[in-house]
């Protein structure tokens, strides 16, 4: 990785976390929670979103997460559906700014500097929304997962979330052992595959 593809990668980082953390709290505050805006998260400053092992996880694997948005359900009228709609609201607004991009790009194909970051920032947004949605802690994928769980399994996903990050970095390993044994990063796969089908499908309904 050279200098600065560095720049990009991490100038691209600040952005899509901060995009993605912030539209958690903006919906908690709308719907009825302050909790994110007293704890400052409502910020346009990356510092207060940027996680470090969720950063470096970018930096190796182009996939991560920011500092986890915390909400008070006693402050939500219905806690279960809006606790759904705050956890998703990260992972939307990373689709929804891939999706202003693209059209952007599309009918304003910038070149140089400016050019190379809004691809940086287009395909990292949306391999945020696809990495958002694997089920494991911290990602929102684990935390949509437990409005689902029964109450008898609610000591099982307790253990489960606190194990997350094992998992993650599991899936890490593993992900680096398939790309040197068997040439098949699947993580790069998984987001190439999601980028082409995300740009065809801008390309189709423009």
């Amino acid at each position: 990785m050279h200098f600065f593809e560095l720049v990009f990668i991490l100038t691209a980082a600040a952005i899509c976390v901060t995009i993605h953390e912030v539209a958690h709290a903006w919906v908690a505050v709308l719907l009825g929670d302050s909790t994110a805006k007293m704890n400052g998260r409502l910020t346009a400053d990356p510092l207060k979103h940027l996680d470090v092992l969720g950063t470096l996880f970018i930096l190796m694997f182009h996939g991560g997460w920011g500092k986890a948005v915390h909400y008070n359900p006693n402050n939500l009228k219905r806690p279960r559906f809006d606790g759904i709609l705050i956890t998703i609201a990260g992972p939307l607004a990373n689709l929804l700014t891939a999706f202003l991009l693209g059209i952007f790009r599309l009918y304003f194909p910038f070149g140089g500097f400016f050019g190379e970051l809004l691809v940086y920032v287009y395909e990292l947004s949306i391999a945020l929304f696809l990495f958002n949605l694997i089920p494991l802690a911290p990602l929102d994928g684990a935390k949509l997962l437990g409005f689902f769980i029964p109450s008898s399994k609610r000591q099982w996903y307790s253990d489960y979330m606190a194990s997350g990050p094992l998992y993650l970095v599991m899936l890490a390993l593993l992900n680096m052992a398939s790309g040197l044994i068997f040439n098949f990063p699947f993580l790069s796969y998984y987001f190439a595959f999601g980028i082409e089908f995300f740009s065809v499908f801008i390309w189709l309904g423009a």
